[in-house]
């Protein structure tokens, strides 16, 4: 029986996901080297750590993986501080849906934690989440399954009792891992290929029909 709603941020609560490739592209260029869209789409859903970690030894980057999250650190921050940020359509009926259904509600995403706070806070949704898991709090992104691990361990249930809702194959990988029952979210243009999740959905009225219909 579910229990709780794993949900991922980026590409699911908000549709950030162009923000950061004009972000991450403005500083591929000031570091000298720029990747393809498929080069990209292989980044999408894991860390930062991870993503920089690659790209340092791809491309001989001298900076330290710790001077390249600083410098990124601050790039996020400026930008989603400053831009005008609504959450994903339908949204708002999904979570109040959800809410009625008595379940418990998290956020686990690969993005670091000040950002993700500060994303939920300016769409005004971060109180409705508990726990909120990020990137920097677990020792493995995605695709392995630690961070939706996590998640059920702080809201308090079993990986069987969970569903997640992500937008990207590295993590719908990570809720499989993980055991539990995943929505895939084409919220994209097809890139990710999402195909191995339990369901594949394109928008999230057919998650709460999804739901509603298992619960």
């Amino acid at each position: 029986m579910i229990r709780g709603i794993i949900f991922d941020m980026d590409g699911v609560l908000i549709d950030s996901e162009p923000m950061y490739r004009e972000v991450n592209r403005g500083m591929f260029e000031k570091l000298g080297f720029s990747i393809s869209e498929e080069e990209y789409s292989e980044f999408v859903g894991t860390t930062d750590v991870d993503m920089w970690t690659t790209l340092k030894n791809r491309f001989g980057i001298k900076k330290s993986i710790a001077e390249l999250n600083e410098i990124r650190e601050g790039e996020h921050m400026t930008f989603f501080s400053e831009a005008e940020l609504v959450p994903m359509t339908g949204i708002g009926e999904l979570l109040t849906f959800l809410n009625k259904k008595g379940l418990r509600l998290a956020v686990a995403s690969s993005t670091d934690e000040k950002l993700v706070h500060l994303i939920l806070e300016k769409i005004g949704i971060r109180d409705l989440f508990d726990p909120i898991v990020c990137g920097n709090q677990i020792e493995k992104g995605k695709p392995e399954p630690d961070i939706f691990l996590k998640a059920a361990e702080l809201s308090g249930l079993r990986p069987e009792e969970c569903l997640v809702i992500e937008d990207s194959k590295n993590g719908v990988t990570a809720g499989k891992k993980a055991g539990m029952t995943v929505v895939g979210f084409q919220s994209d243009d097809g890139t990710q290929n999402i195909s191995h999740a339990d369901i594949v959905i394109h928008s999230l009225k057919d998650a709460q029909k999804y739901i509603g219909e298992i619960l």
